[in-house]
């Protein structure tokens, strides 16, 4: 899937301050749209645009874990449907944003309520609605002269390179929960997941694209946490075995879950142990595969190589596995009590 904003318009723009709940800090609502002149728009929309990833769309739950309603989806289909209700609904979603701010380690900052039109998904024109958030404020040096006269003066404000916290939701597929993208490029820890947890509550899309991204990190995790313990410490055999299923998931257009799991790891034992850590990959992740689904080429080019088939030798040497595994053997030398690599080939290049 592939978004493209080039022609993307900024129809309309409201901006709220949600403070830290836990903090008593409160919360700051504006009660009109914000007027952008046409150059600020541009910057707007490369600020909130750009940290966006095309490989990675989810979907909106319909109901959150206690089978309670969503609210973001509520409010997204009351906004498409109606869009001069963005206004009073991007209140509620302050509110809401607010409300999920219940860790001392949350930042306050600006809430952005955004209504796009014209945005490209896959090649169709579709409108969008964009939450976003910025709690990181860099400080700028302002250089003024009048004449041979120089000041310098410092100001603080906002990276436009810098999003912090991002959600677009697409007006396509409302029955499965909208196609959405999502970012947090603050931090990682559990206060961070009120974002996409307790105030959006996403899941992944199960398409082609999410399963293959999330095969390849499965196989990925698998053979660097879980092998058993001889294997997990021999850096060959977990690139030879992370290498077999990459050609695996080359070598098809579909892959089935079970005849991948037995043609990579072959062994029953190793099988079995991948069949139950994919099932608490996915219970972790809150996705569940296909038994059968088809591969996205595209993702298989952009994750499939690099470290995942890499052997790093202390400092000096880095072999890169991209088959052949049958012409290299790990020994170890006895008169330099060191490990040692034999690497057989025919042709020097």
């Amino acid at each position: 899937m592939k978004t493209v904003f080039a022609n993307t318009i900024l129809k309309e723009l409201f901006i709220h301050w949600t403070g830290n709940k836990y903090l008593k800090e409160g919360i700051i609502l504006s009660d009109s749209p914000i007027p952008v002149s046409e150059d600020i728009k541009d910057l707007l929309i490369h600020y909130f645009i750009h940290p966006f990833r095309e490989d990675e769309y989810m979907n909106l739950k319909s109901k959150c874990a206690d089978d309670t309603d969503n609210l973001i989806y509520k409010i997204a289909c009351s906004v498409f449907d109606n869009p001069e209700s963005l206004g009073k609904n991007s209140e509620l979603l302050a509110r809401h944003l607010y409300e999920q701010t219940m860790h001392p380690q949350i930042k306050s900052g600006e809430f952005y309520t955004v209504y796009f039109q014209n945005c490209n998904l896959n090649g169709e024109a579709t409108d969008a609605i964009g939450l976003f958030k910025s709690e990181s404020k860099e400080t700028f040096l302002q250089i003024a002269h009048s004449e041979n006269v120089f000041s310098i003066k410092s100001q603080t404000g906002i990276d436009v390179n810098k999003l912090d916290k991002g959600c677009i939701i697409f007006n396509k597929e409302r029955e499965q929960g909208f196609i959405v993208a999502v970012t947090d490029n603050t931090n990682k820890r559990n206060e961070a997941k009120y974002w996409t947890d307790s105030f959006l509550h996403v899941k992944p899309r199960l398409d082609s694209n999410t399963q293959t991204r999330h095969i390849l990190e499965l196989c990925k995790e698998f053979v660097r946490e879980e092998l058993p313990e001889n294997d997990s410490r021999d850096k060959m055999k977990q690139a030879i075995l992370i290498n077999r299923g990459m050609e695996n998931l080359k070598g098809n257009d579909v892959v089935n879950m079970n005849r991948f799991a037995e043609e990579v790891f072959e062994q029953p034992q190793l099988v079995d142990k991948f069949q139950t850590f994919t099932q608490q990959y996915e219970q972790r992740e809150g996705i569940q595969f296909n038994p059968s689904f088809e591969i996205d080429k595209q993702m298989i080019k952009r994750k499939g190589m690099g470290t995942m088939t890499t052997i790093r030798l202390d400092h000096n040497f880095v072999i890169q596995m991209l088959g052949g595994q049958d012409r290299i053997v790990k020994e170890f030398d006895e008169e330099r009590k060191m490990f040692c690599y034999k690497l057989y080939f025919e042709e020097e290049k």
